[in-house]
């Protein structure tokens, strides 16, 4: 049940979040133009302030709510790790932003799909412990 949960809470937020995203696809598909997804979808940095939103508002959400976790726990899950993505988000769009530095788009690809695997594994645990816990307070 809780696993459900979460698992819908993170496509909705999926689906909402990358909803400029998929209207420029969908603008693109069918006005016939060159589906460039490679520029829309990775260098255009949409992905990264997802990832961002993501984590952040998942943090945000815990502090607001009730922590019956240990401490040390919580603060690796719930800060920790979050600004680790956030970082990690910035850095690489400094990366695209940054004319002077050559990019490898290739491994600028790689790094960014496993940083969204990232994010959805941390948004799908933390949500699954998080409806756990409003369950098991009802």
């Amino acid at each position: 049940m809780f696993v459900g949960k979460s698992i819908i809470w993170t496509v909705g937020t999926t689906f909402f979040g990358l909803l400029q995203l998929l209207l420029l696809l969908g603008d693109s598909y069918f006005n016939g133009s060159d589906l460039d997804i490679e520029s829309k979808v990775f260098l255009s940095g949409s992905l990264l302030f997802f990832c961002s939103a993501v984590v952040a508002a998942i943090a945000a959400d815990h502090h607001l709510g009730s922590d019956d976790l240990h401490k040390a726990i919580s603060f690796v899950v719930y800060w920790v790790v979050p600004v680790f993505i956030i970082i990690c988000s910035v850095y690489l769009f400094s990366r695209v932003i940054d004319d002077g530095k050559t990019l490898h788009i290739e491994r600028f690809k790689d790094f960014q799909i496993v940083l969204i695997g990232c994010t959805i594994a941390y948004a799908l645990i933390t949500k699954m412990i998080m409806f756990y816990k409003e369950g098991k307070n009802v």
